[in-house]
């Protein structure tokens, strides 16, 4: 993706990209779905130095012109056109860069500029057969026969920072599918095993890394390989220049990293973390507040974690502390967003032992109430398995909330509209929102919906259950627009989404992917509108076993329906891998990273690879801006059907406009909502078959603004009919009798005598009496 602030002077664009995009990738330079992966690339369209020589031509001519200098076109990625794991960079220079921060070493020392090839051990036979070299030749070694062997392409860094680093080689059926290019880096050293039977003609990615001033740093290849031969041909040394474009710096922090009973403890790690993101130009700080159904901040509606507390109370000498708003304040001390990270389908994490260990260090938690798998009048919010029985513990030991019941969306809903309208968040941050696995949830409550009104479309069991969270997020965004509209809302899907989505990966639950394997649709979410962005956990690096962290983003990018996809990374996989994801994150498409999170990362001390001089991060930028919430081109329908008479909120109460065959449903709470809504005017249709149904007209739509109609269903009671059976008749009068206390007595709202209050003064007396004698006695 080339953003607009980034493109290059017309001419360039055409001169240089143009041409080099016609002879790389041929007549099918397409980058739709059908054409993602051609058969056909046609290598080396330019080499390096034609490649300076251009843009120097070009760079003399806009500066002689006034025109604004170019910034880059970086890491064009070959990835999606040409089917390799890796990102190709082809980088051009803008006045301000200097030439020498690409540096291109061959196997023959006639072509270098900035660093030399140099064989350390072993016999290596120069060759030029093969048609996909790197100019004119290349060197190779038979791994069998010619004894322990080694090369080295050592450049001259002018610049130090973050360097992509590239090799080339001619592939054979013949050669190494392992063959062993070690990185000597700042940090230290990496081996990555390159499959030389397969993508040579083209550069293959080897990760980003760190590189000091000087020639300490270089790229070493060995002939410890499987048989039969290695290629030495050529690598490329590209500084990663850190760009000025708005982009998603974020970092998980979760509920295991910053809690502490001591309250100065508590209080020094997050001023610590948040100066440390602020330092090194992160721009986000994504902090878990609410892990299972318990919190880690003052609620009026559920207990205190038992991370901090041991009885569901906050920790002694706490007083009114509360750590959430205190990491708000110090997030936005030093300019960072604010995002409330909230697991949604998780109620509890157990020792999946026999019995599963339970809440016991409170008796006010909602497990007691709705989990509890040994109390079958206490667990109808849990999930249960094909067969119906309730599942206590099941995947990272987590107790699991069934999506298909109302009243836990409801109760789920609550404890996130009680953050968004309590404090001053920027964003609230969902996870755990899927099930464990394809066998839930057939908990007695969704079989009955599935079968019945919950089930409008009727849909097959797997779309319904992944419709159950879909229409959980439109509510909640719905709910959050209606009173702060500014308020960005997200989550964390499992990287994967289905199989069919990348070729050659195993079906099936091969992997676990979220829309097969978890009932997690969430490019259905992005389509909905019901999500600003996403950050899909892509935990894999690039090169190695599938998955690939560049084989997986391309198609969150391409189905994002218009909003932002962040692409999720874990520390683990260690800061050249994340540093070079990065990078390969701008190349195809996306608008930011977060990673997983801010404990080891700091361990390693990770924080100067980003930020030093050549790092992603070396300077500071804004989050990118939102247009759907800038300039909303559409509106919001949302309301409550409740029961006429007694407010009691209606489930499944059908709702449609029209113009749309959607049909909302109203929850546990009787909340429905419409995303997405054309601005215009509207009638909309309510119906519950055992209450009634009701039609609303001229209901007006406008873009950015969120409509409300709320709306009572079923007949008006029938007043003394006391008996509740539809008419009022000599059976009510009987029951009326205890109710003539007389003028003196007057009754609770809600007591059942004052059905009789005939005269409305709020007791039972002769004078009611005698209008309820005319009334059946006439």
């Amino acid at each position: 993706m080339i953003r607009a602030a980034n493109l290059l002077p017309m001419k360039l664009v055409r001169m240089v990209f143009g041409t080099w995009r016609a002879n790389f990738f041929g007549a099918r330079g397409n980058s739709s779905s059908a054409n993602r992966h051609p058969n056909v690339c046609s290598p080396n369209a330019f080499t390096n130095n034609q490649l300076v020589e251009l843009v120097a031509q070009e760079r003399k001519s806009a500066l002689q012109s006034n025109e604004n200098g170019i910034h880059m076109i970086k890491r064009i990625s070959s990835l999606q056109l040409c089917r390799i794991r890796t990102v190709s960079t082809i980088v051009m220079l803008a006045p301000v860069i200097a030439i020498g921060q690409v540096i291109t070493i061959d196997n023959d020392n006639a072509n270098n500029v900035g660093g030399t090839f140099s064989v350390i051990s072993g016999t290596w036979t120069t060759g030029s057969a093969s048609s996909d070299k790197y100019l004119n030749d290349y060197r190779f070694i038979d791994v069998e026969l010619d004894g322990q062997a080694e090369v080295e392409w050592r450049p001259t860094i002018t610049t130090p920072g973050n360097y992509h680093v590239e090799v080339y080689y001619p592939q054979g059926g013949n050669r190494s599918p392992n063959a062993p290019f070690t990185v000597h880096h700042a940090n230290g050293t990496v081996t990555a095993a390159v499959n030389q039977q397969s993508n040579g003609g083209q550069w293959n990615s080897i990760g980003t890394y760190a590189f000091n001033s000087g020639s300490t740093g270089y790229v070493s290849l060995g002939n410890n390989a499987s048989p039969v031969v290695v290629l030495a041909d050529a690598v490329r040394f590209s500084l990663d220049t850190p760009t000025t474009e708005p982009e998603f710096r974020g970092m998980w922090i979760s509920r295991f990293e910053w809690p502490s009973t001591n309250l100065s403890t508590v209080q020094s790690r997050i001023a610590s973390m948040m100066s440390n993101l602020e330092a090194n130009n992160f721009n986000a700080a994504v902090f878990q507040v609410r892990g299972q159904a318990d919190t880690l901040y003052p609620s009026p509606f559920e207990v205190w974690s038992n991370i901090l507390s041991n009885n569901g109370n906050a920790p002694p000498g706490w007083g009114s502390f509360d750590p959430m708003q205190y990491a708000i304040d110090q997030a936005h001390l030093r300019g960072l967003e604010f995002h409330a990270y909230i697991n949604t389908h998780v109620a509890w994490q157990a020792t999946c032992a026999v019995p599963a260990t339970k809440p016991t260090y409170t008796l006010n938690h909602i497990f007691w109430d709705h989990f509890d798998a040994d109390n079958p009048n206490a667990r109808d919010w849990l999930i249960h398995d094909q067969s119906g029985t309730p599942i206590q513990c099941e995947e990272s030991s987590y107790t699991w909330i069934a999506p298909g019941v109302p009243d836990a969306s409801a109760y789920t809903r609550k404890q996130i509209m009680y953050v968004v309208e309590n404090y001053d968040v920027d964003g609230v941050h969902f996870d755990r929102i899927r099930t464990p696995g394809t066998e839930y949830s057939h908990d007695p409550i969704s079989e009955a919906r599935f079968n019945g009104e919950g089930n409008p479309d009727g849909l097959s069991f797997a779309n319904w259950t992944r419709d159950q969270f879909t229409r959980m997020l439109c509510d909640v965004y719905a709910q959050i627009m209606e009173v702060r509209p500014e308020v960005k809302v997200s989550s964390a899907p499992l990287g994967l989404y289905q199989s069919s989505s990348y070729p050659g990966y195993p079906g099936a639950c091969g992997f676990l992917y979220g829309r097969t394997c978890a009932y997690q649709d969430a490019q259905a979410w992005l389509a909905a509108g019901a999500q600003d962005f996403i950050a899909p956990q892509i935990y894999w690096a690039d090169g190695g076993a599938n998955p690939d962290f560049s084989e997986v983003l391309p198609d969150w990018v391409a189905n994002n329906a218009g909003r932002h996809i962040y692409a999720g990374q874990t520390d683990n996989l260690g800061v050249g891998e994340l540093v070079s994801q990065i990078s390969a994150t701008r190349t195809l498409g996306g608008e930011g990273n977060v990673v997983f999170s801010y404990g080891d990362f700091n361990n390693n001390n990770f924080w100067p690879v980003y930020s030093n001089p050549g790092g992603p991060y070396e300077t500071p930028v804004a989050t990118p801006p939102m247009p759907w919430k800038d300039s909303p081109t559409d509106g919001i329908l949302i309301g409550n059907v409740t029961e006429l008479g007694t407010g009691v909120p209606i489930v499944d109460a059908h709702v449609t406009r029209n113009g749309s065959t959607y049909t909302a449903l109203s929850s546990g709470d009787g909340l429905y909502s419409m995303l997405k809504v054309p601005p215009g005017t509207y009638t909309l249709s309510f119906d519950k078959p055992s209450v009634g149904s009701k039609v609303v007209t001229d209901v007006e739509v406008i873009a950015g603004l969120v409509t409300r109609v709320d709306v009572e269903l079923g007949a008006p009671p029938i007043q003394c009919d006391i008996d509740d059976d539809g008419d009022v008749d000599a059976d009510d009068f009987a029951l009326m009798g205890p109710c003539l206390l007389g003028p003196s007595v007057n009754f609770p709202n809600g007591n059942i005598c004052l059905d009789c209050d005939l005269d409305g003064d709020n007791d039972l007396d002769l004078i009611d009496y005698g209008i309820f004698q005319e009334l059946v006695m006439p």
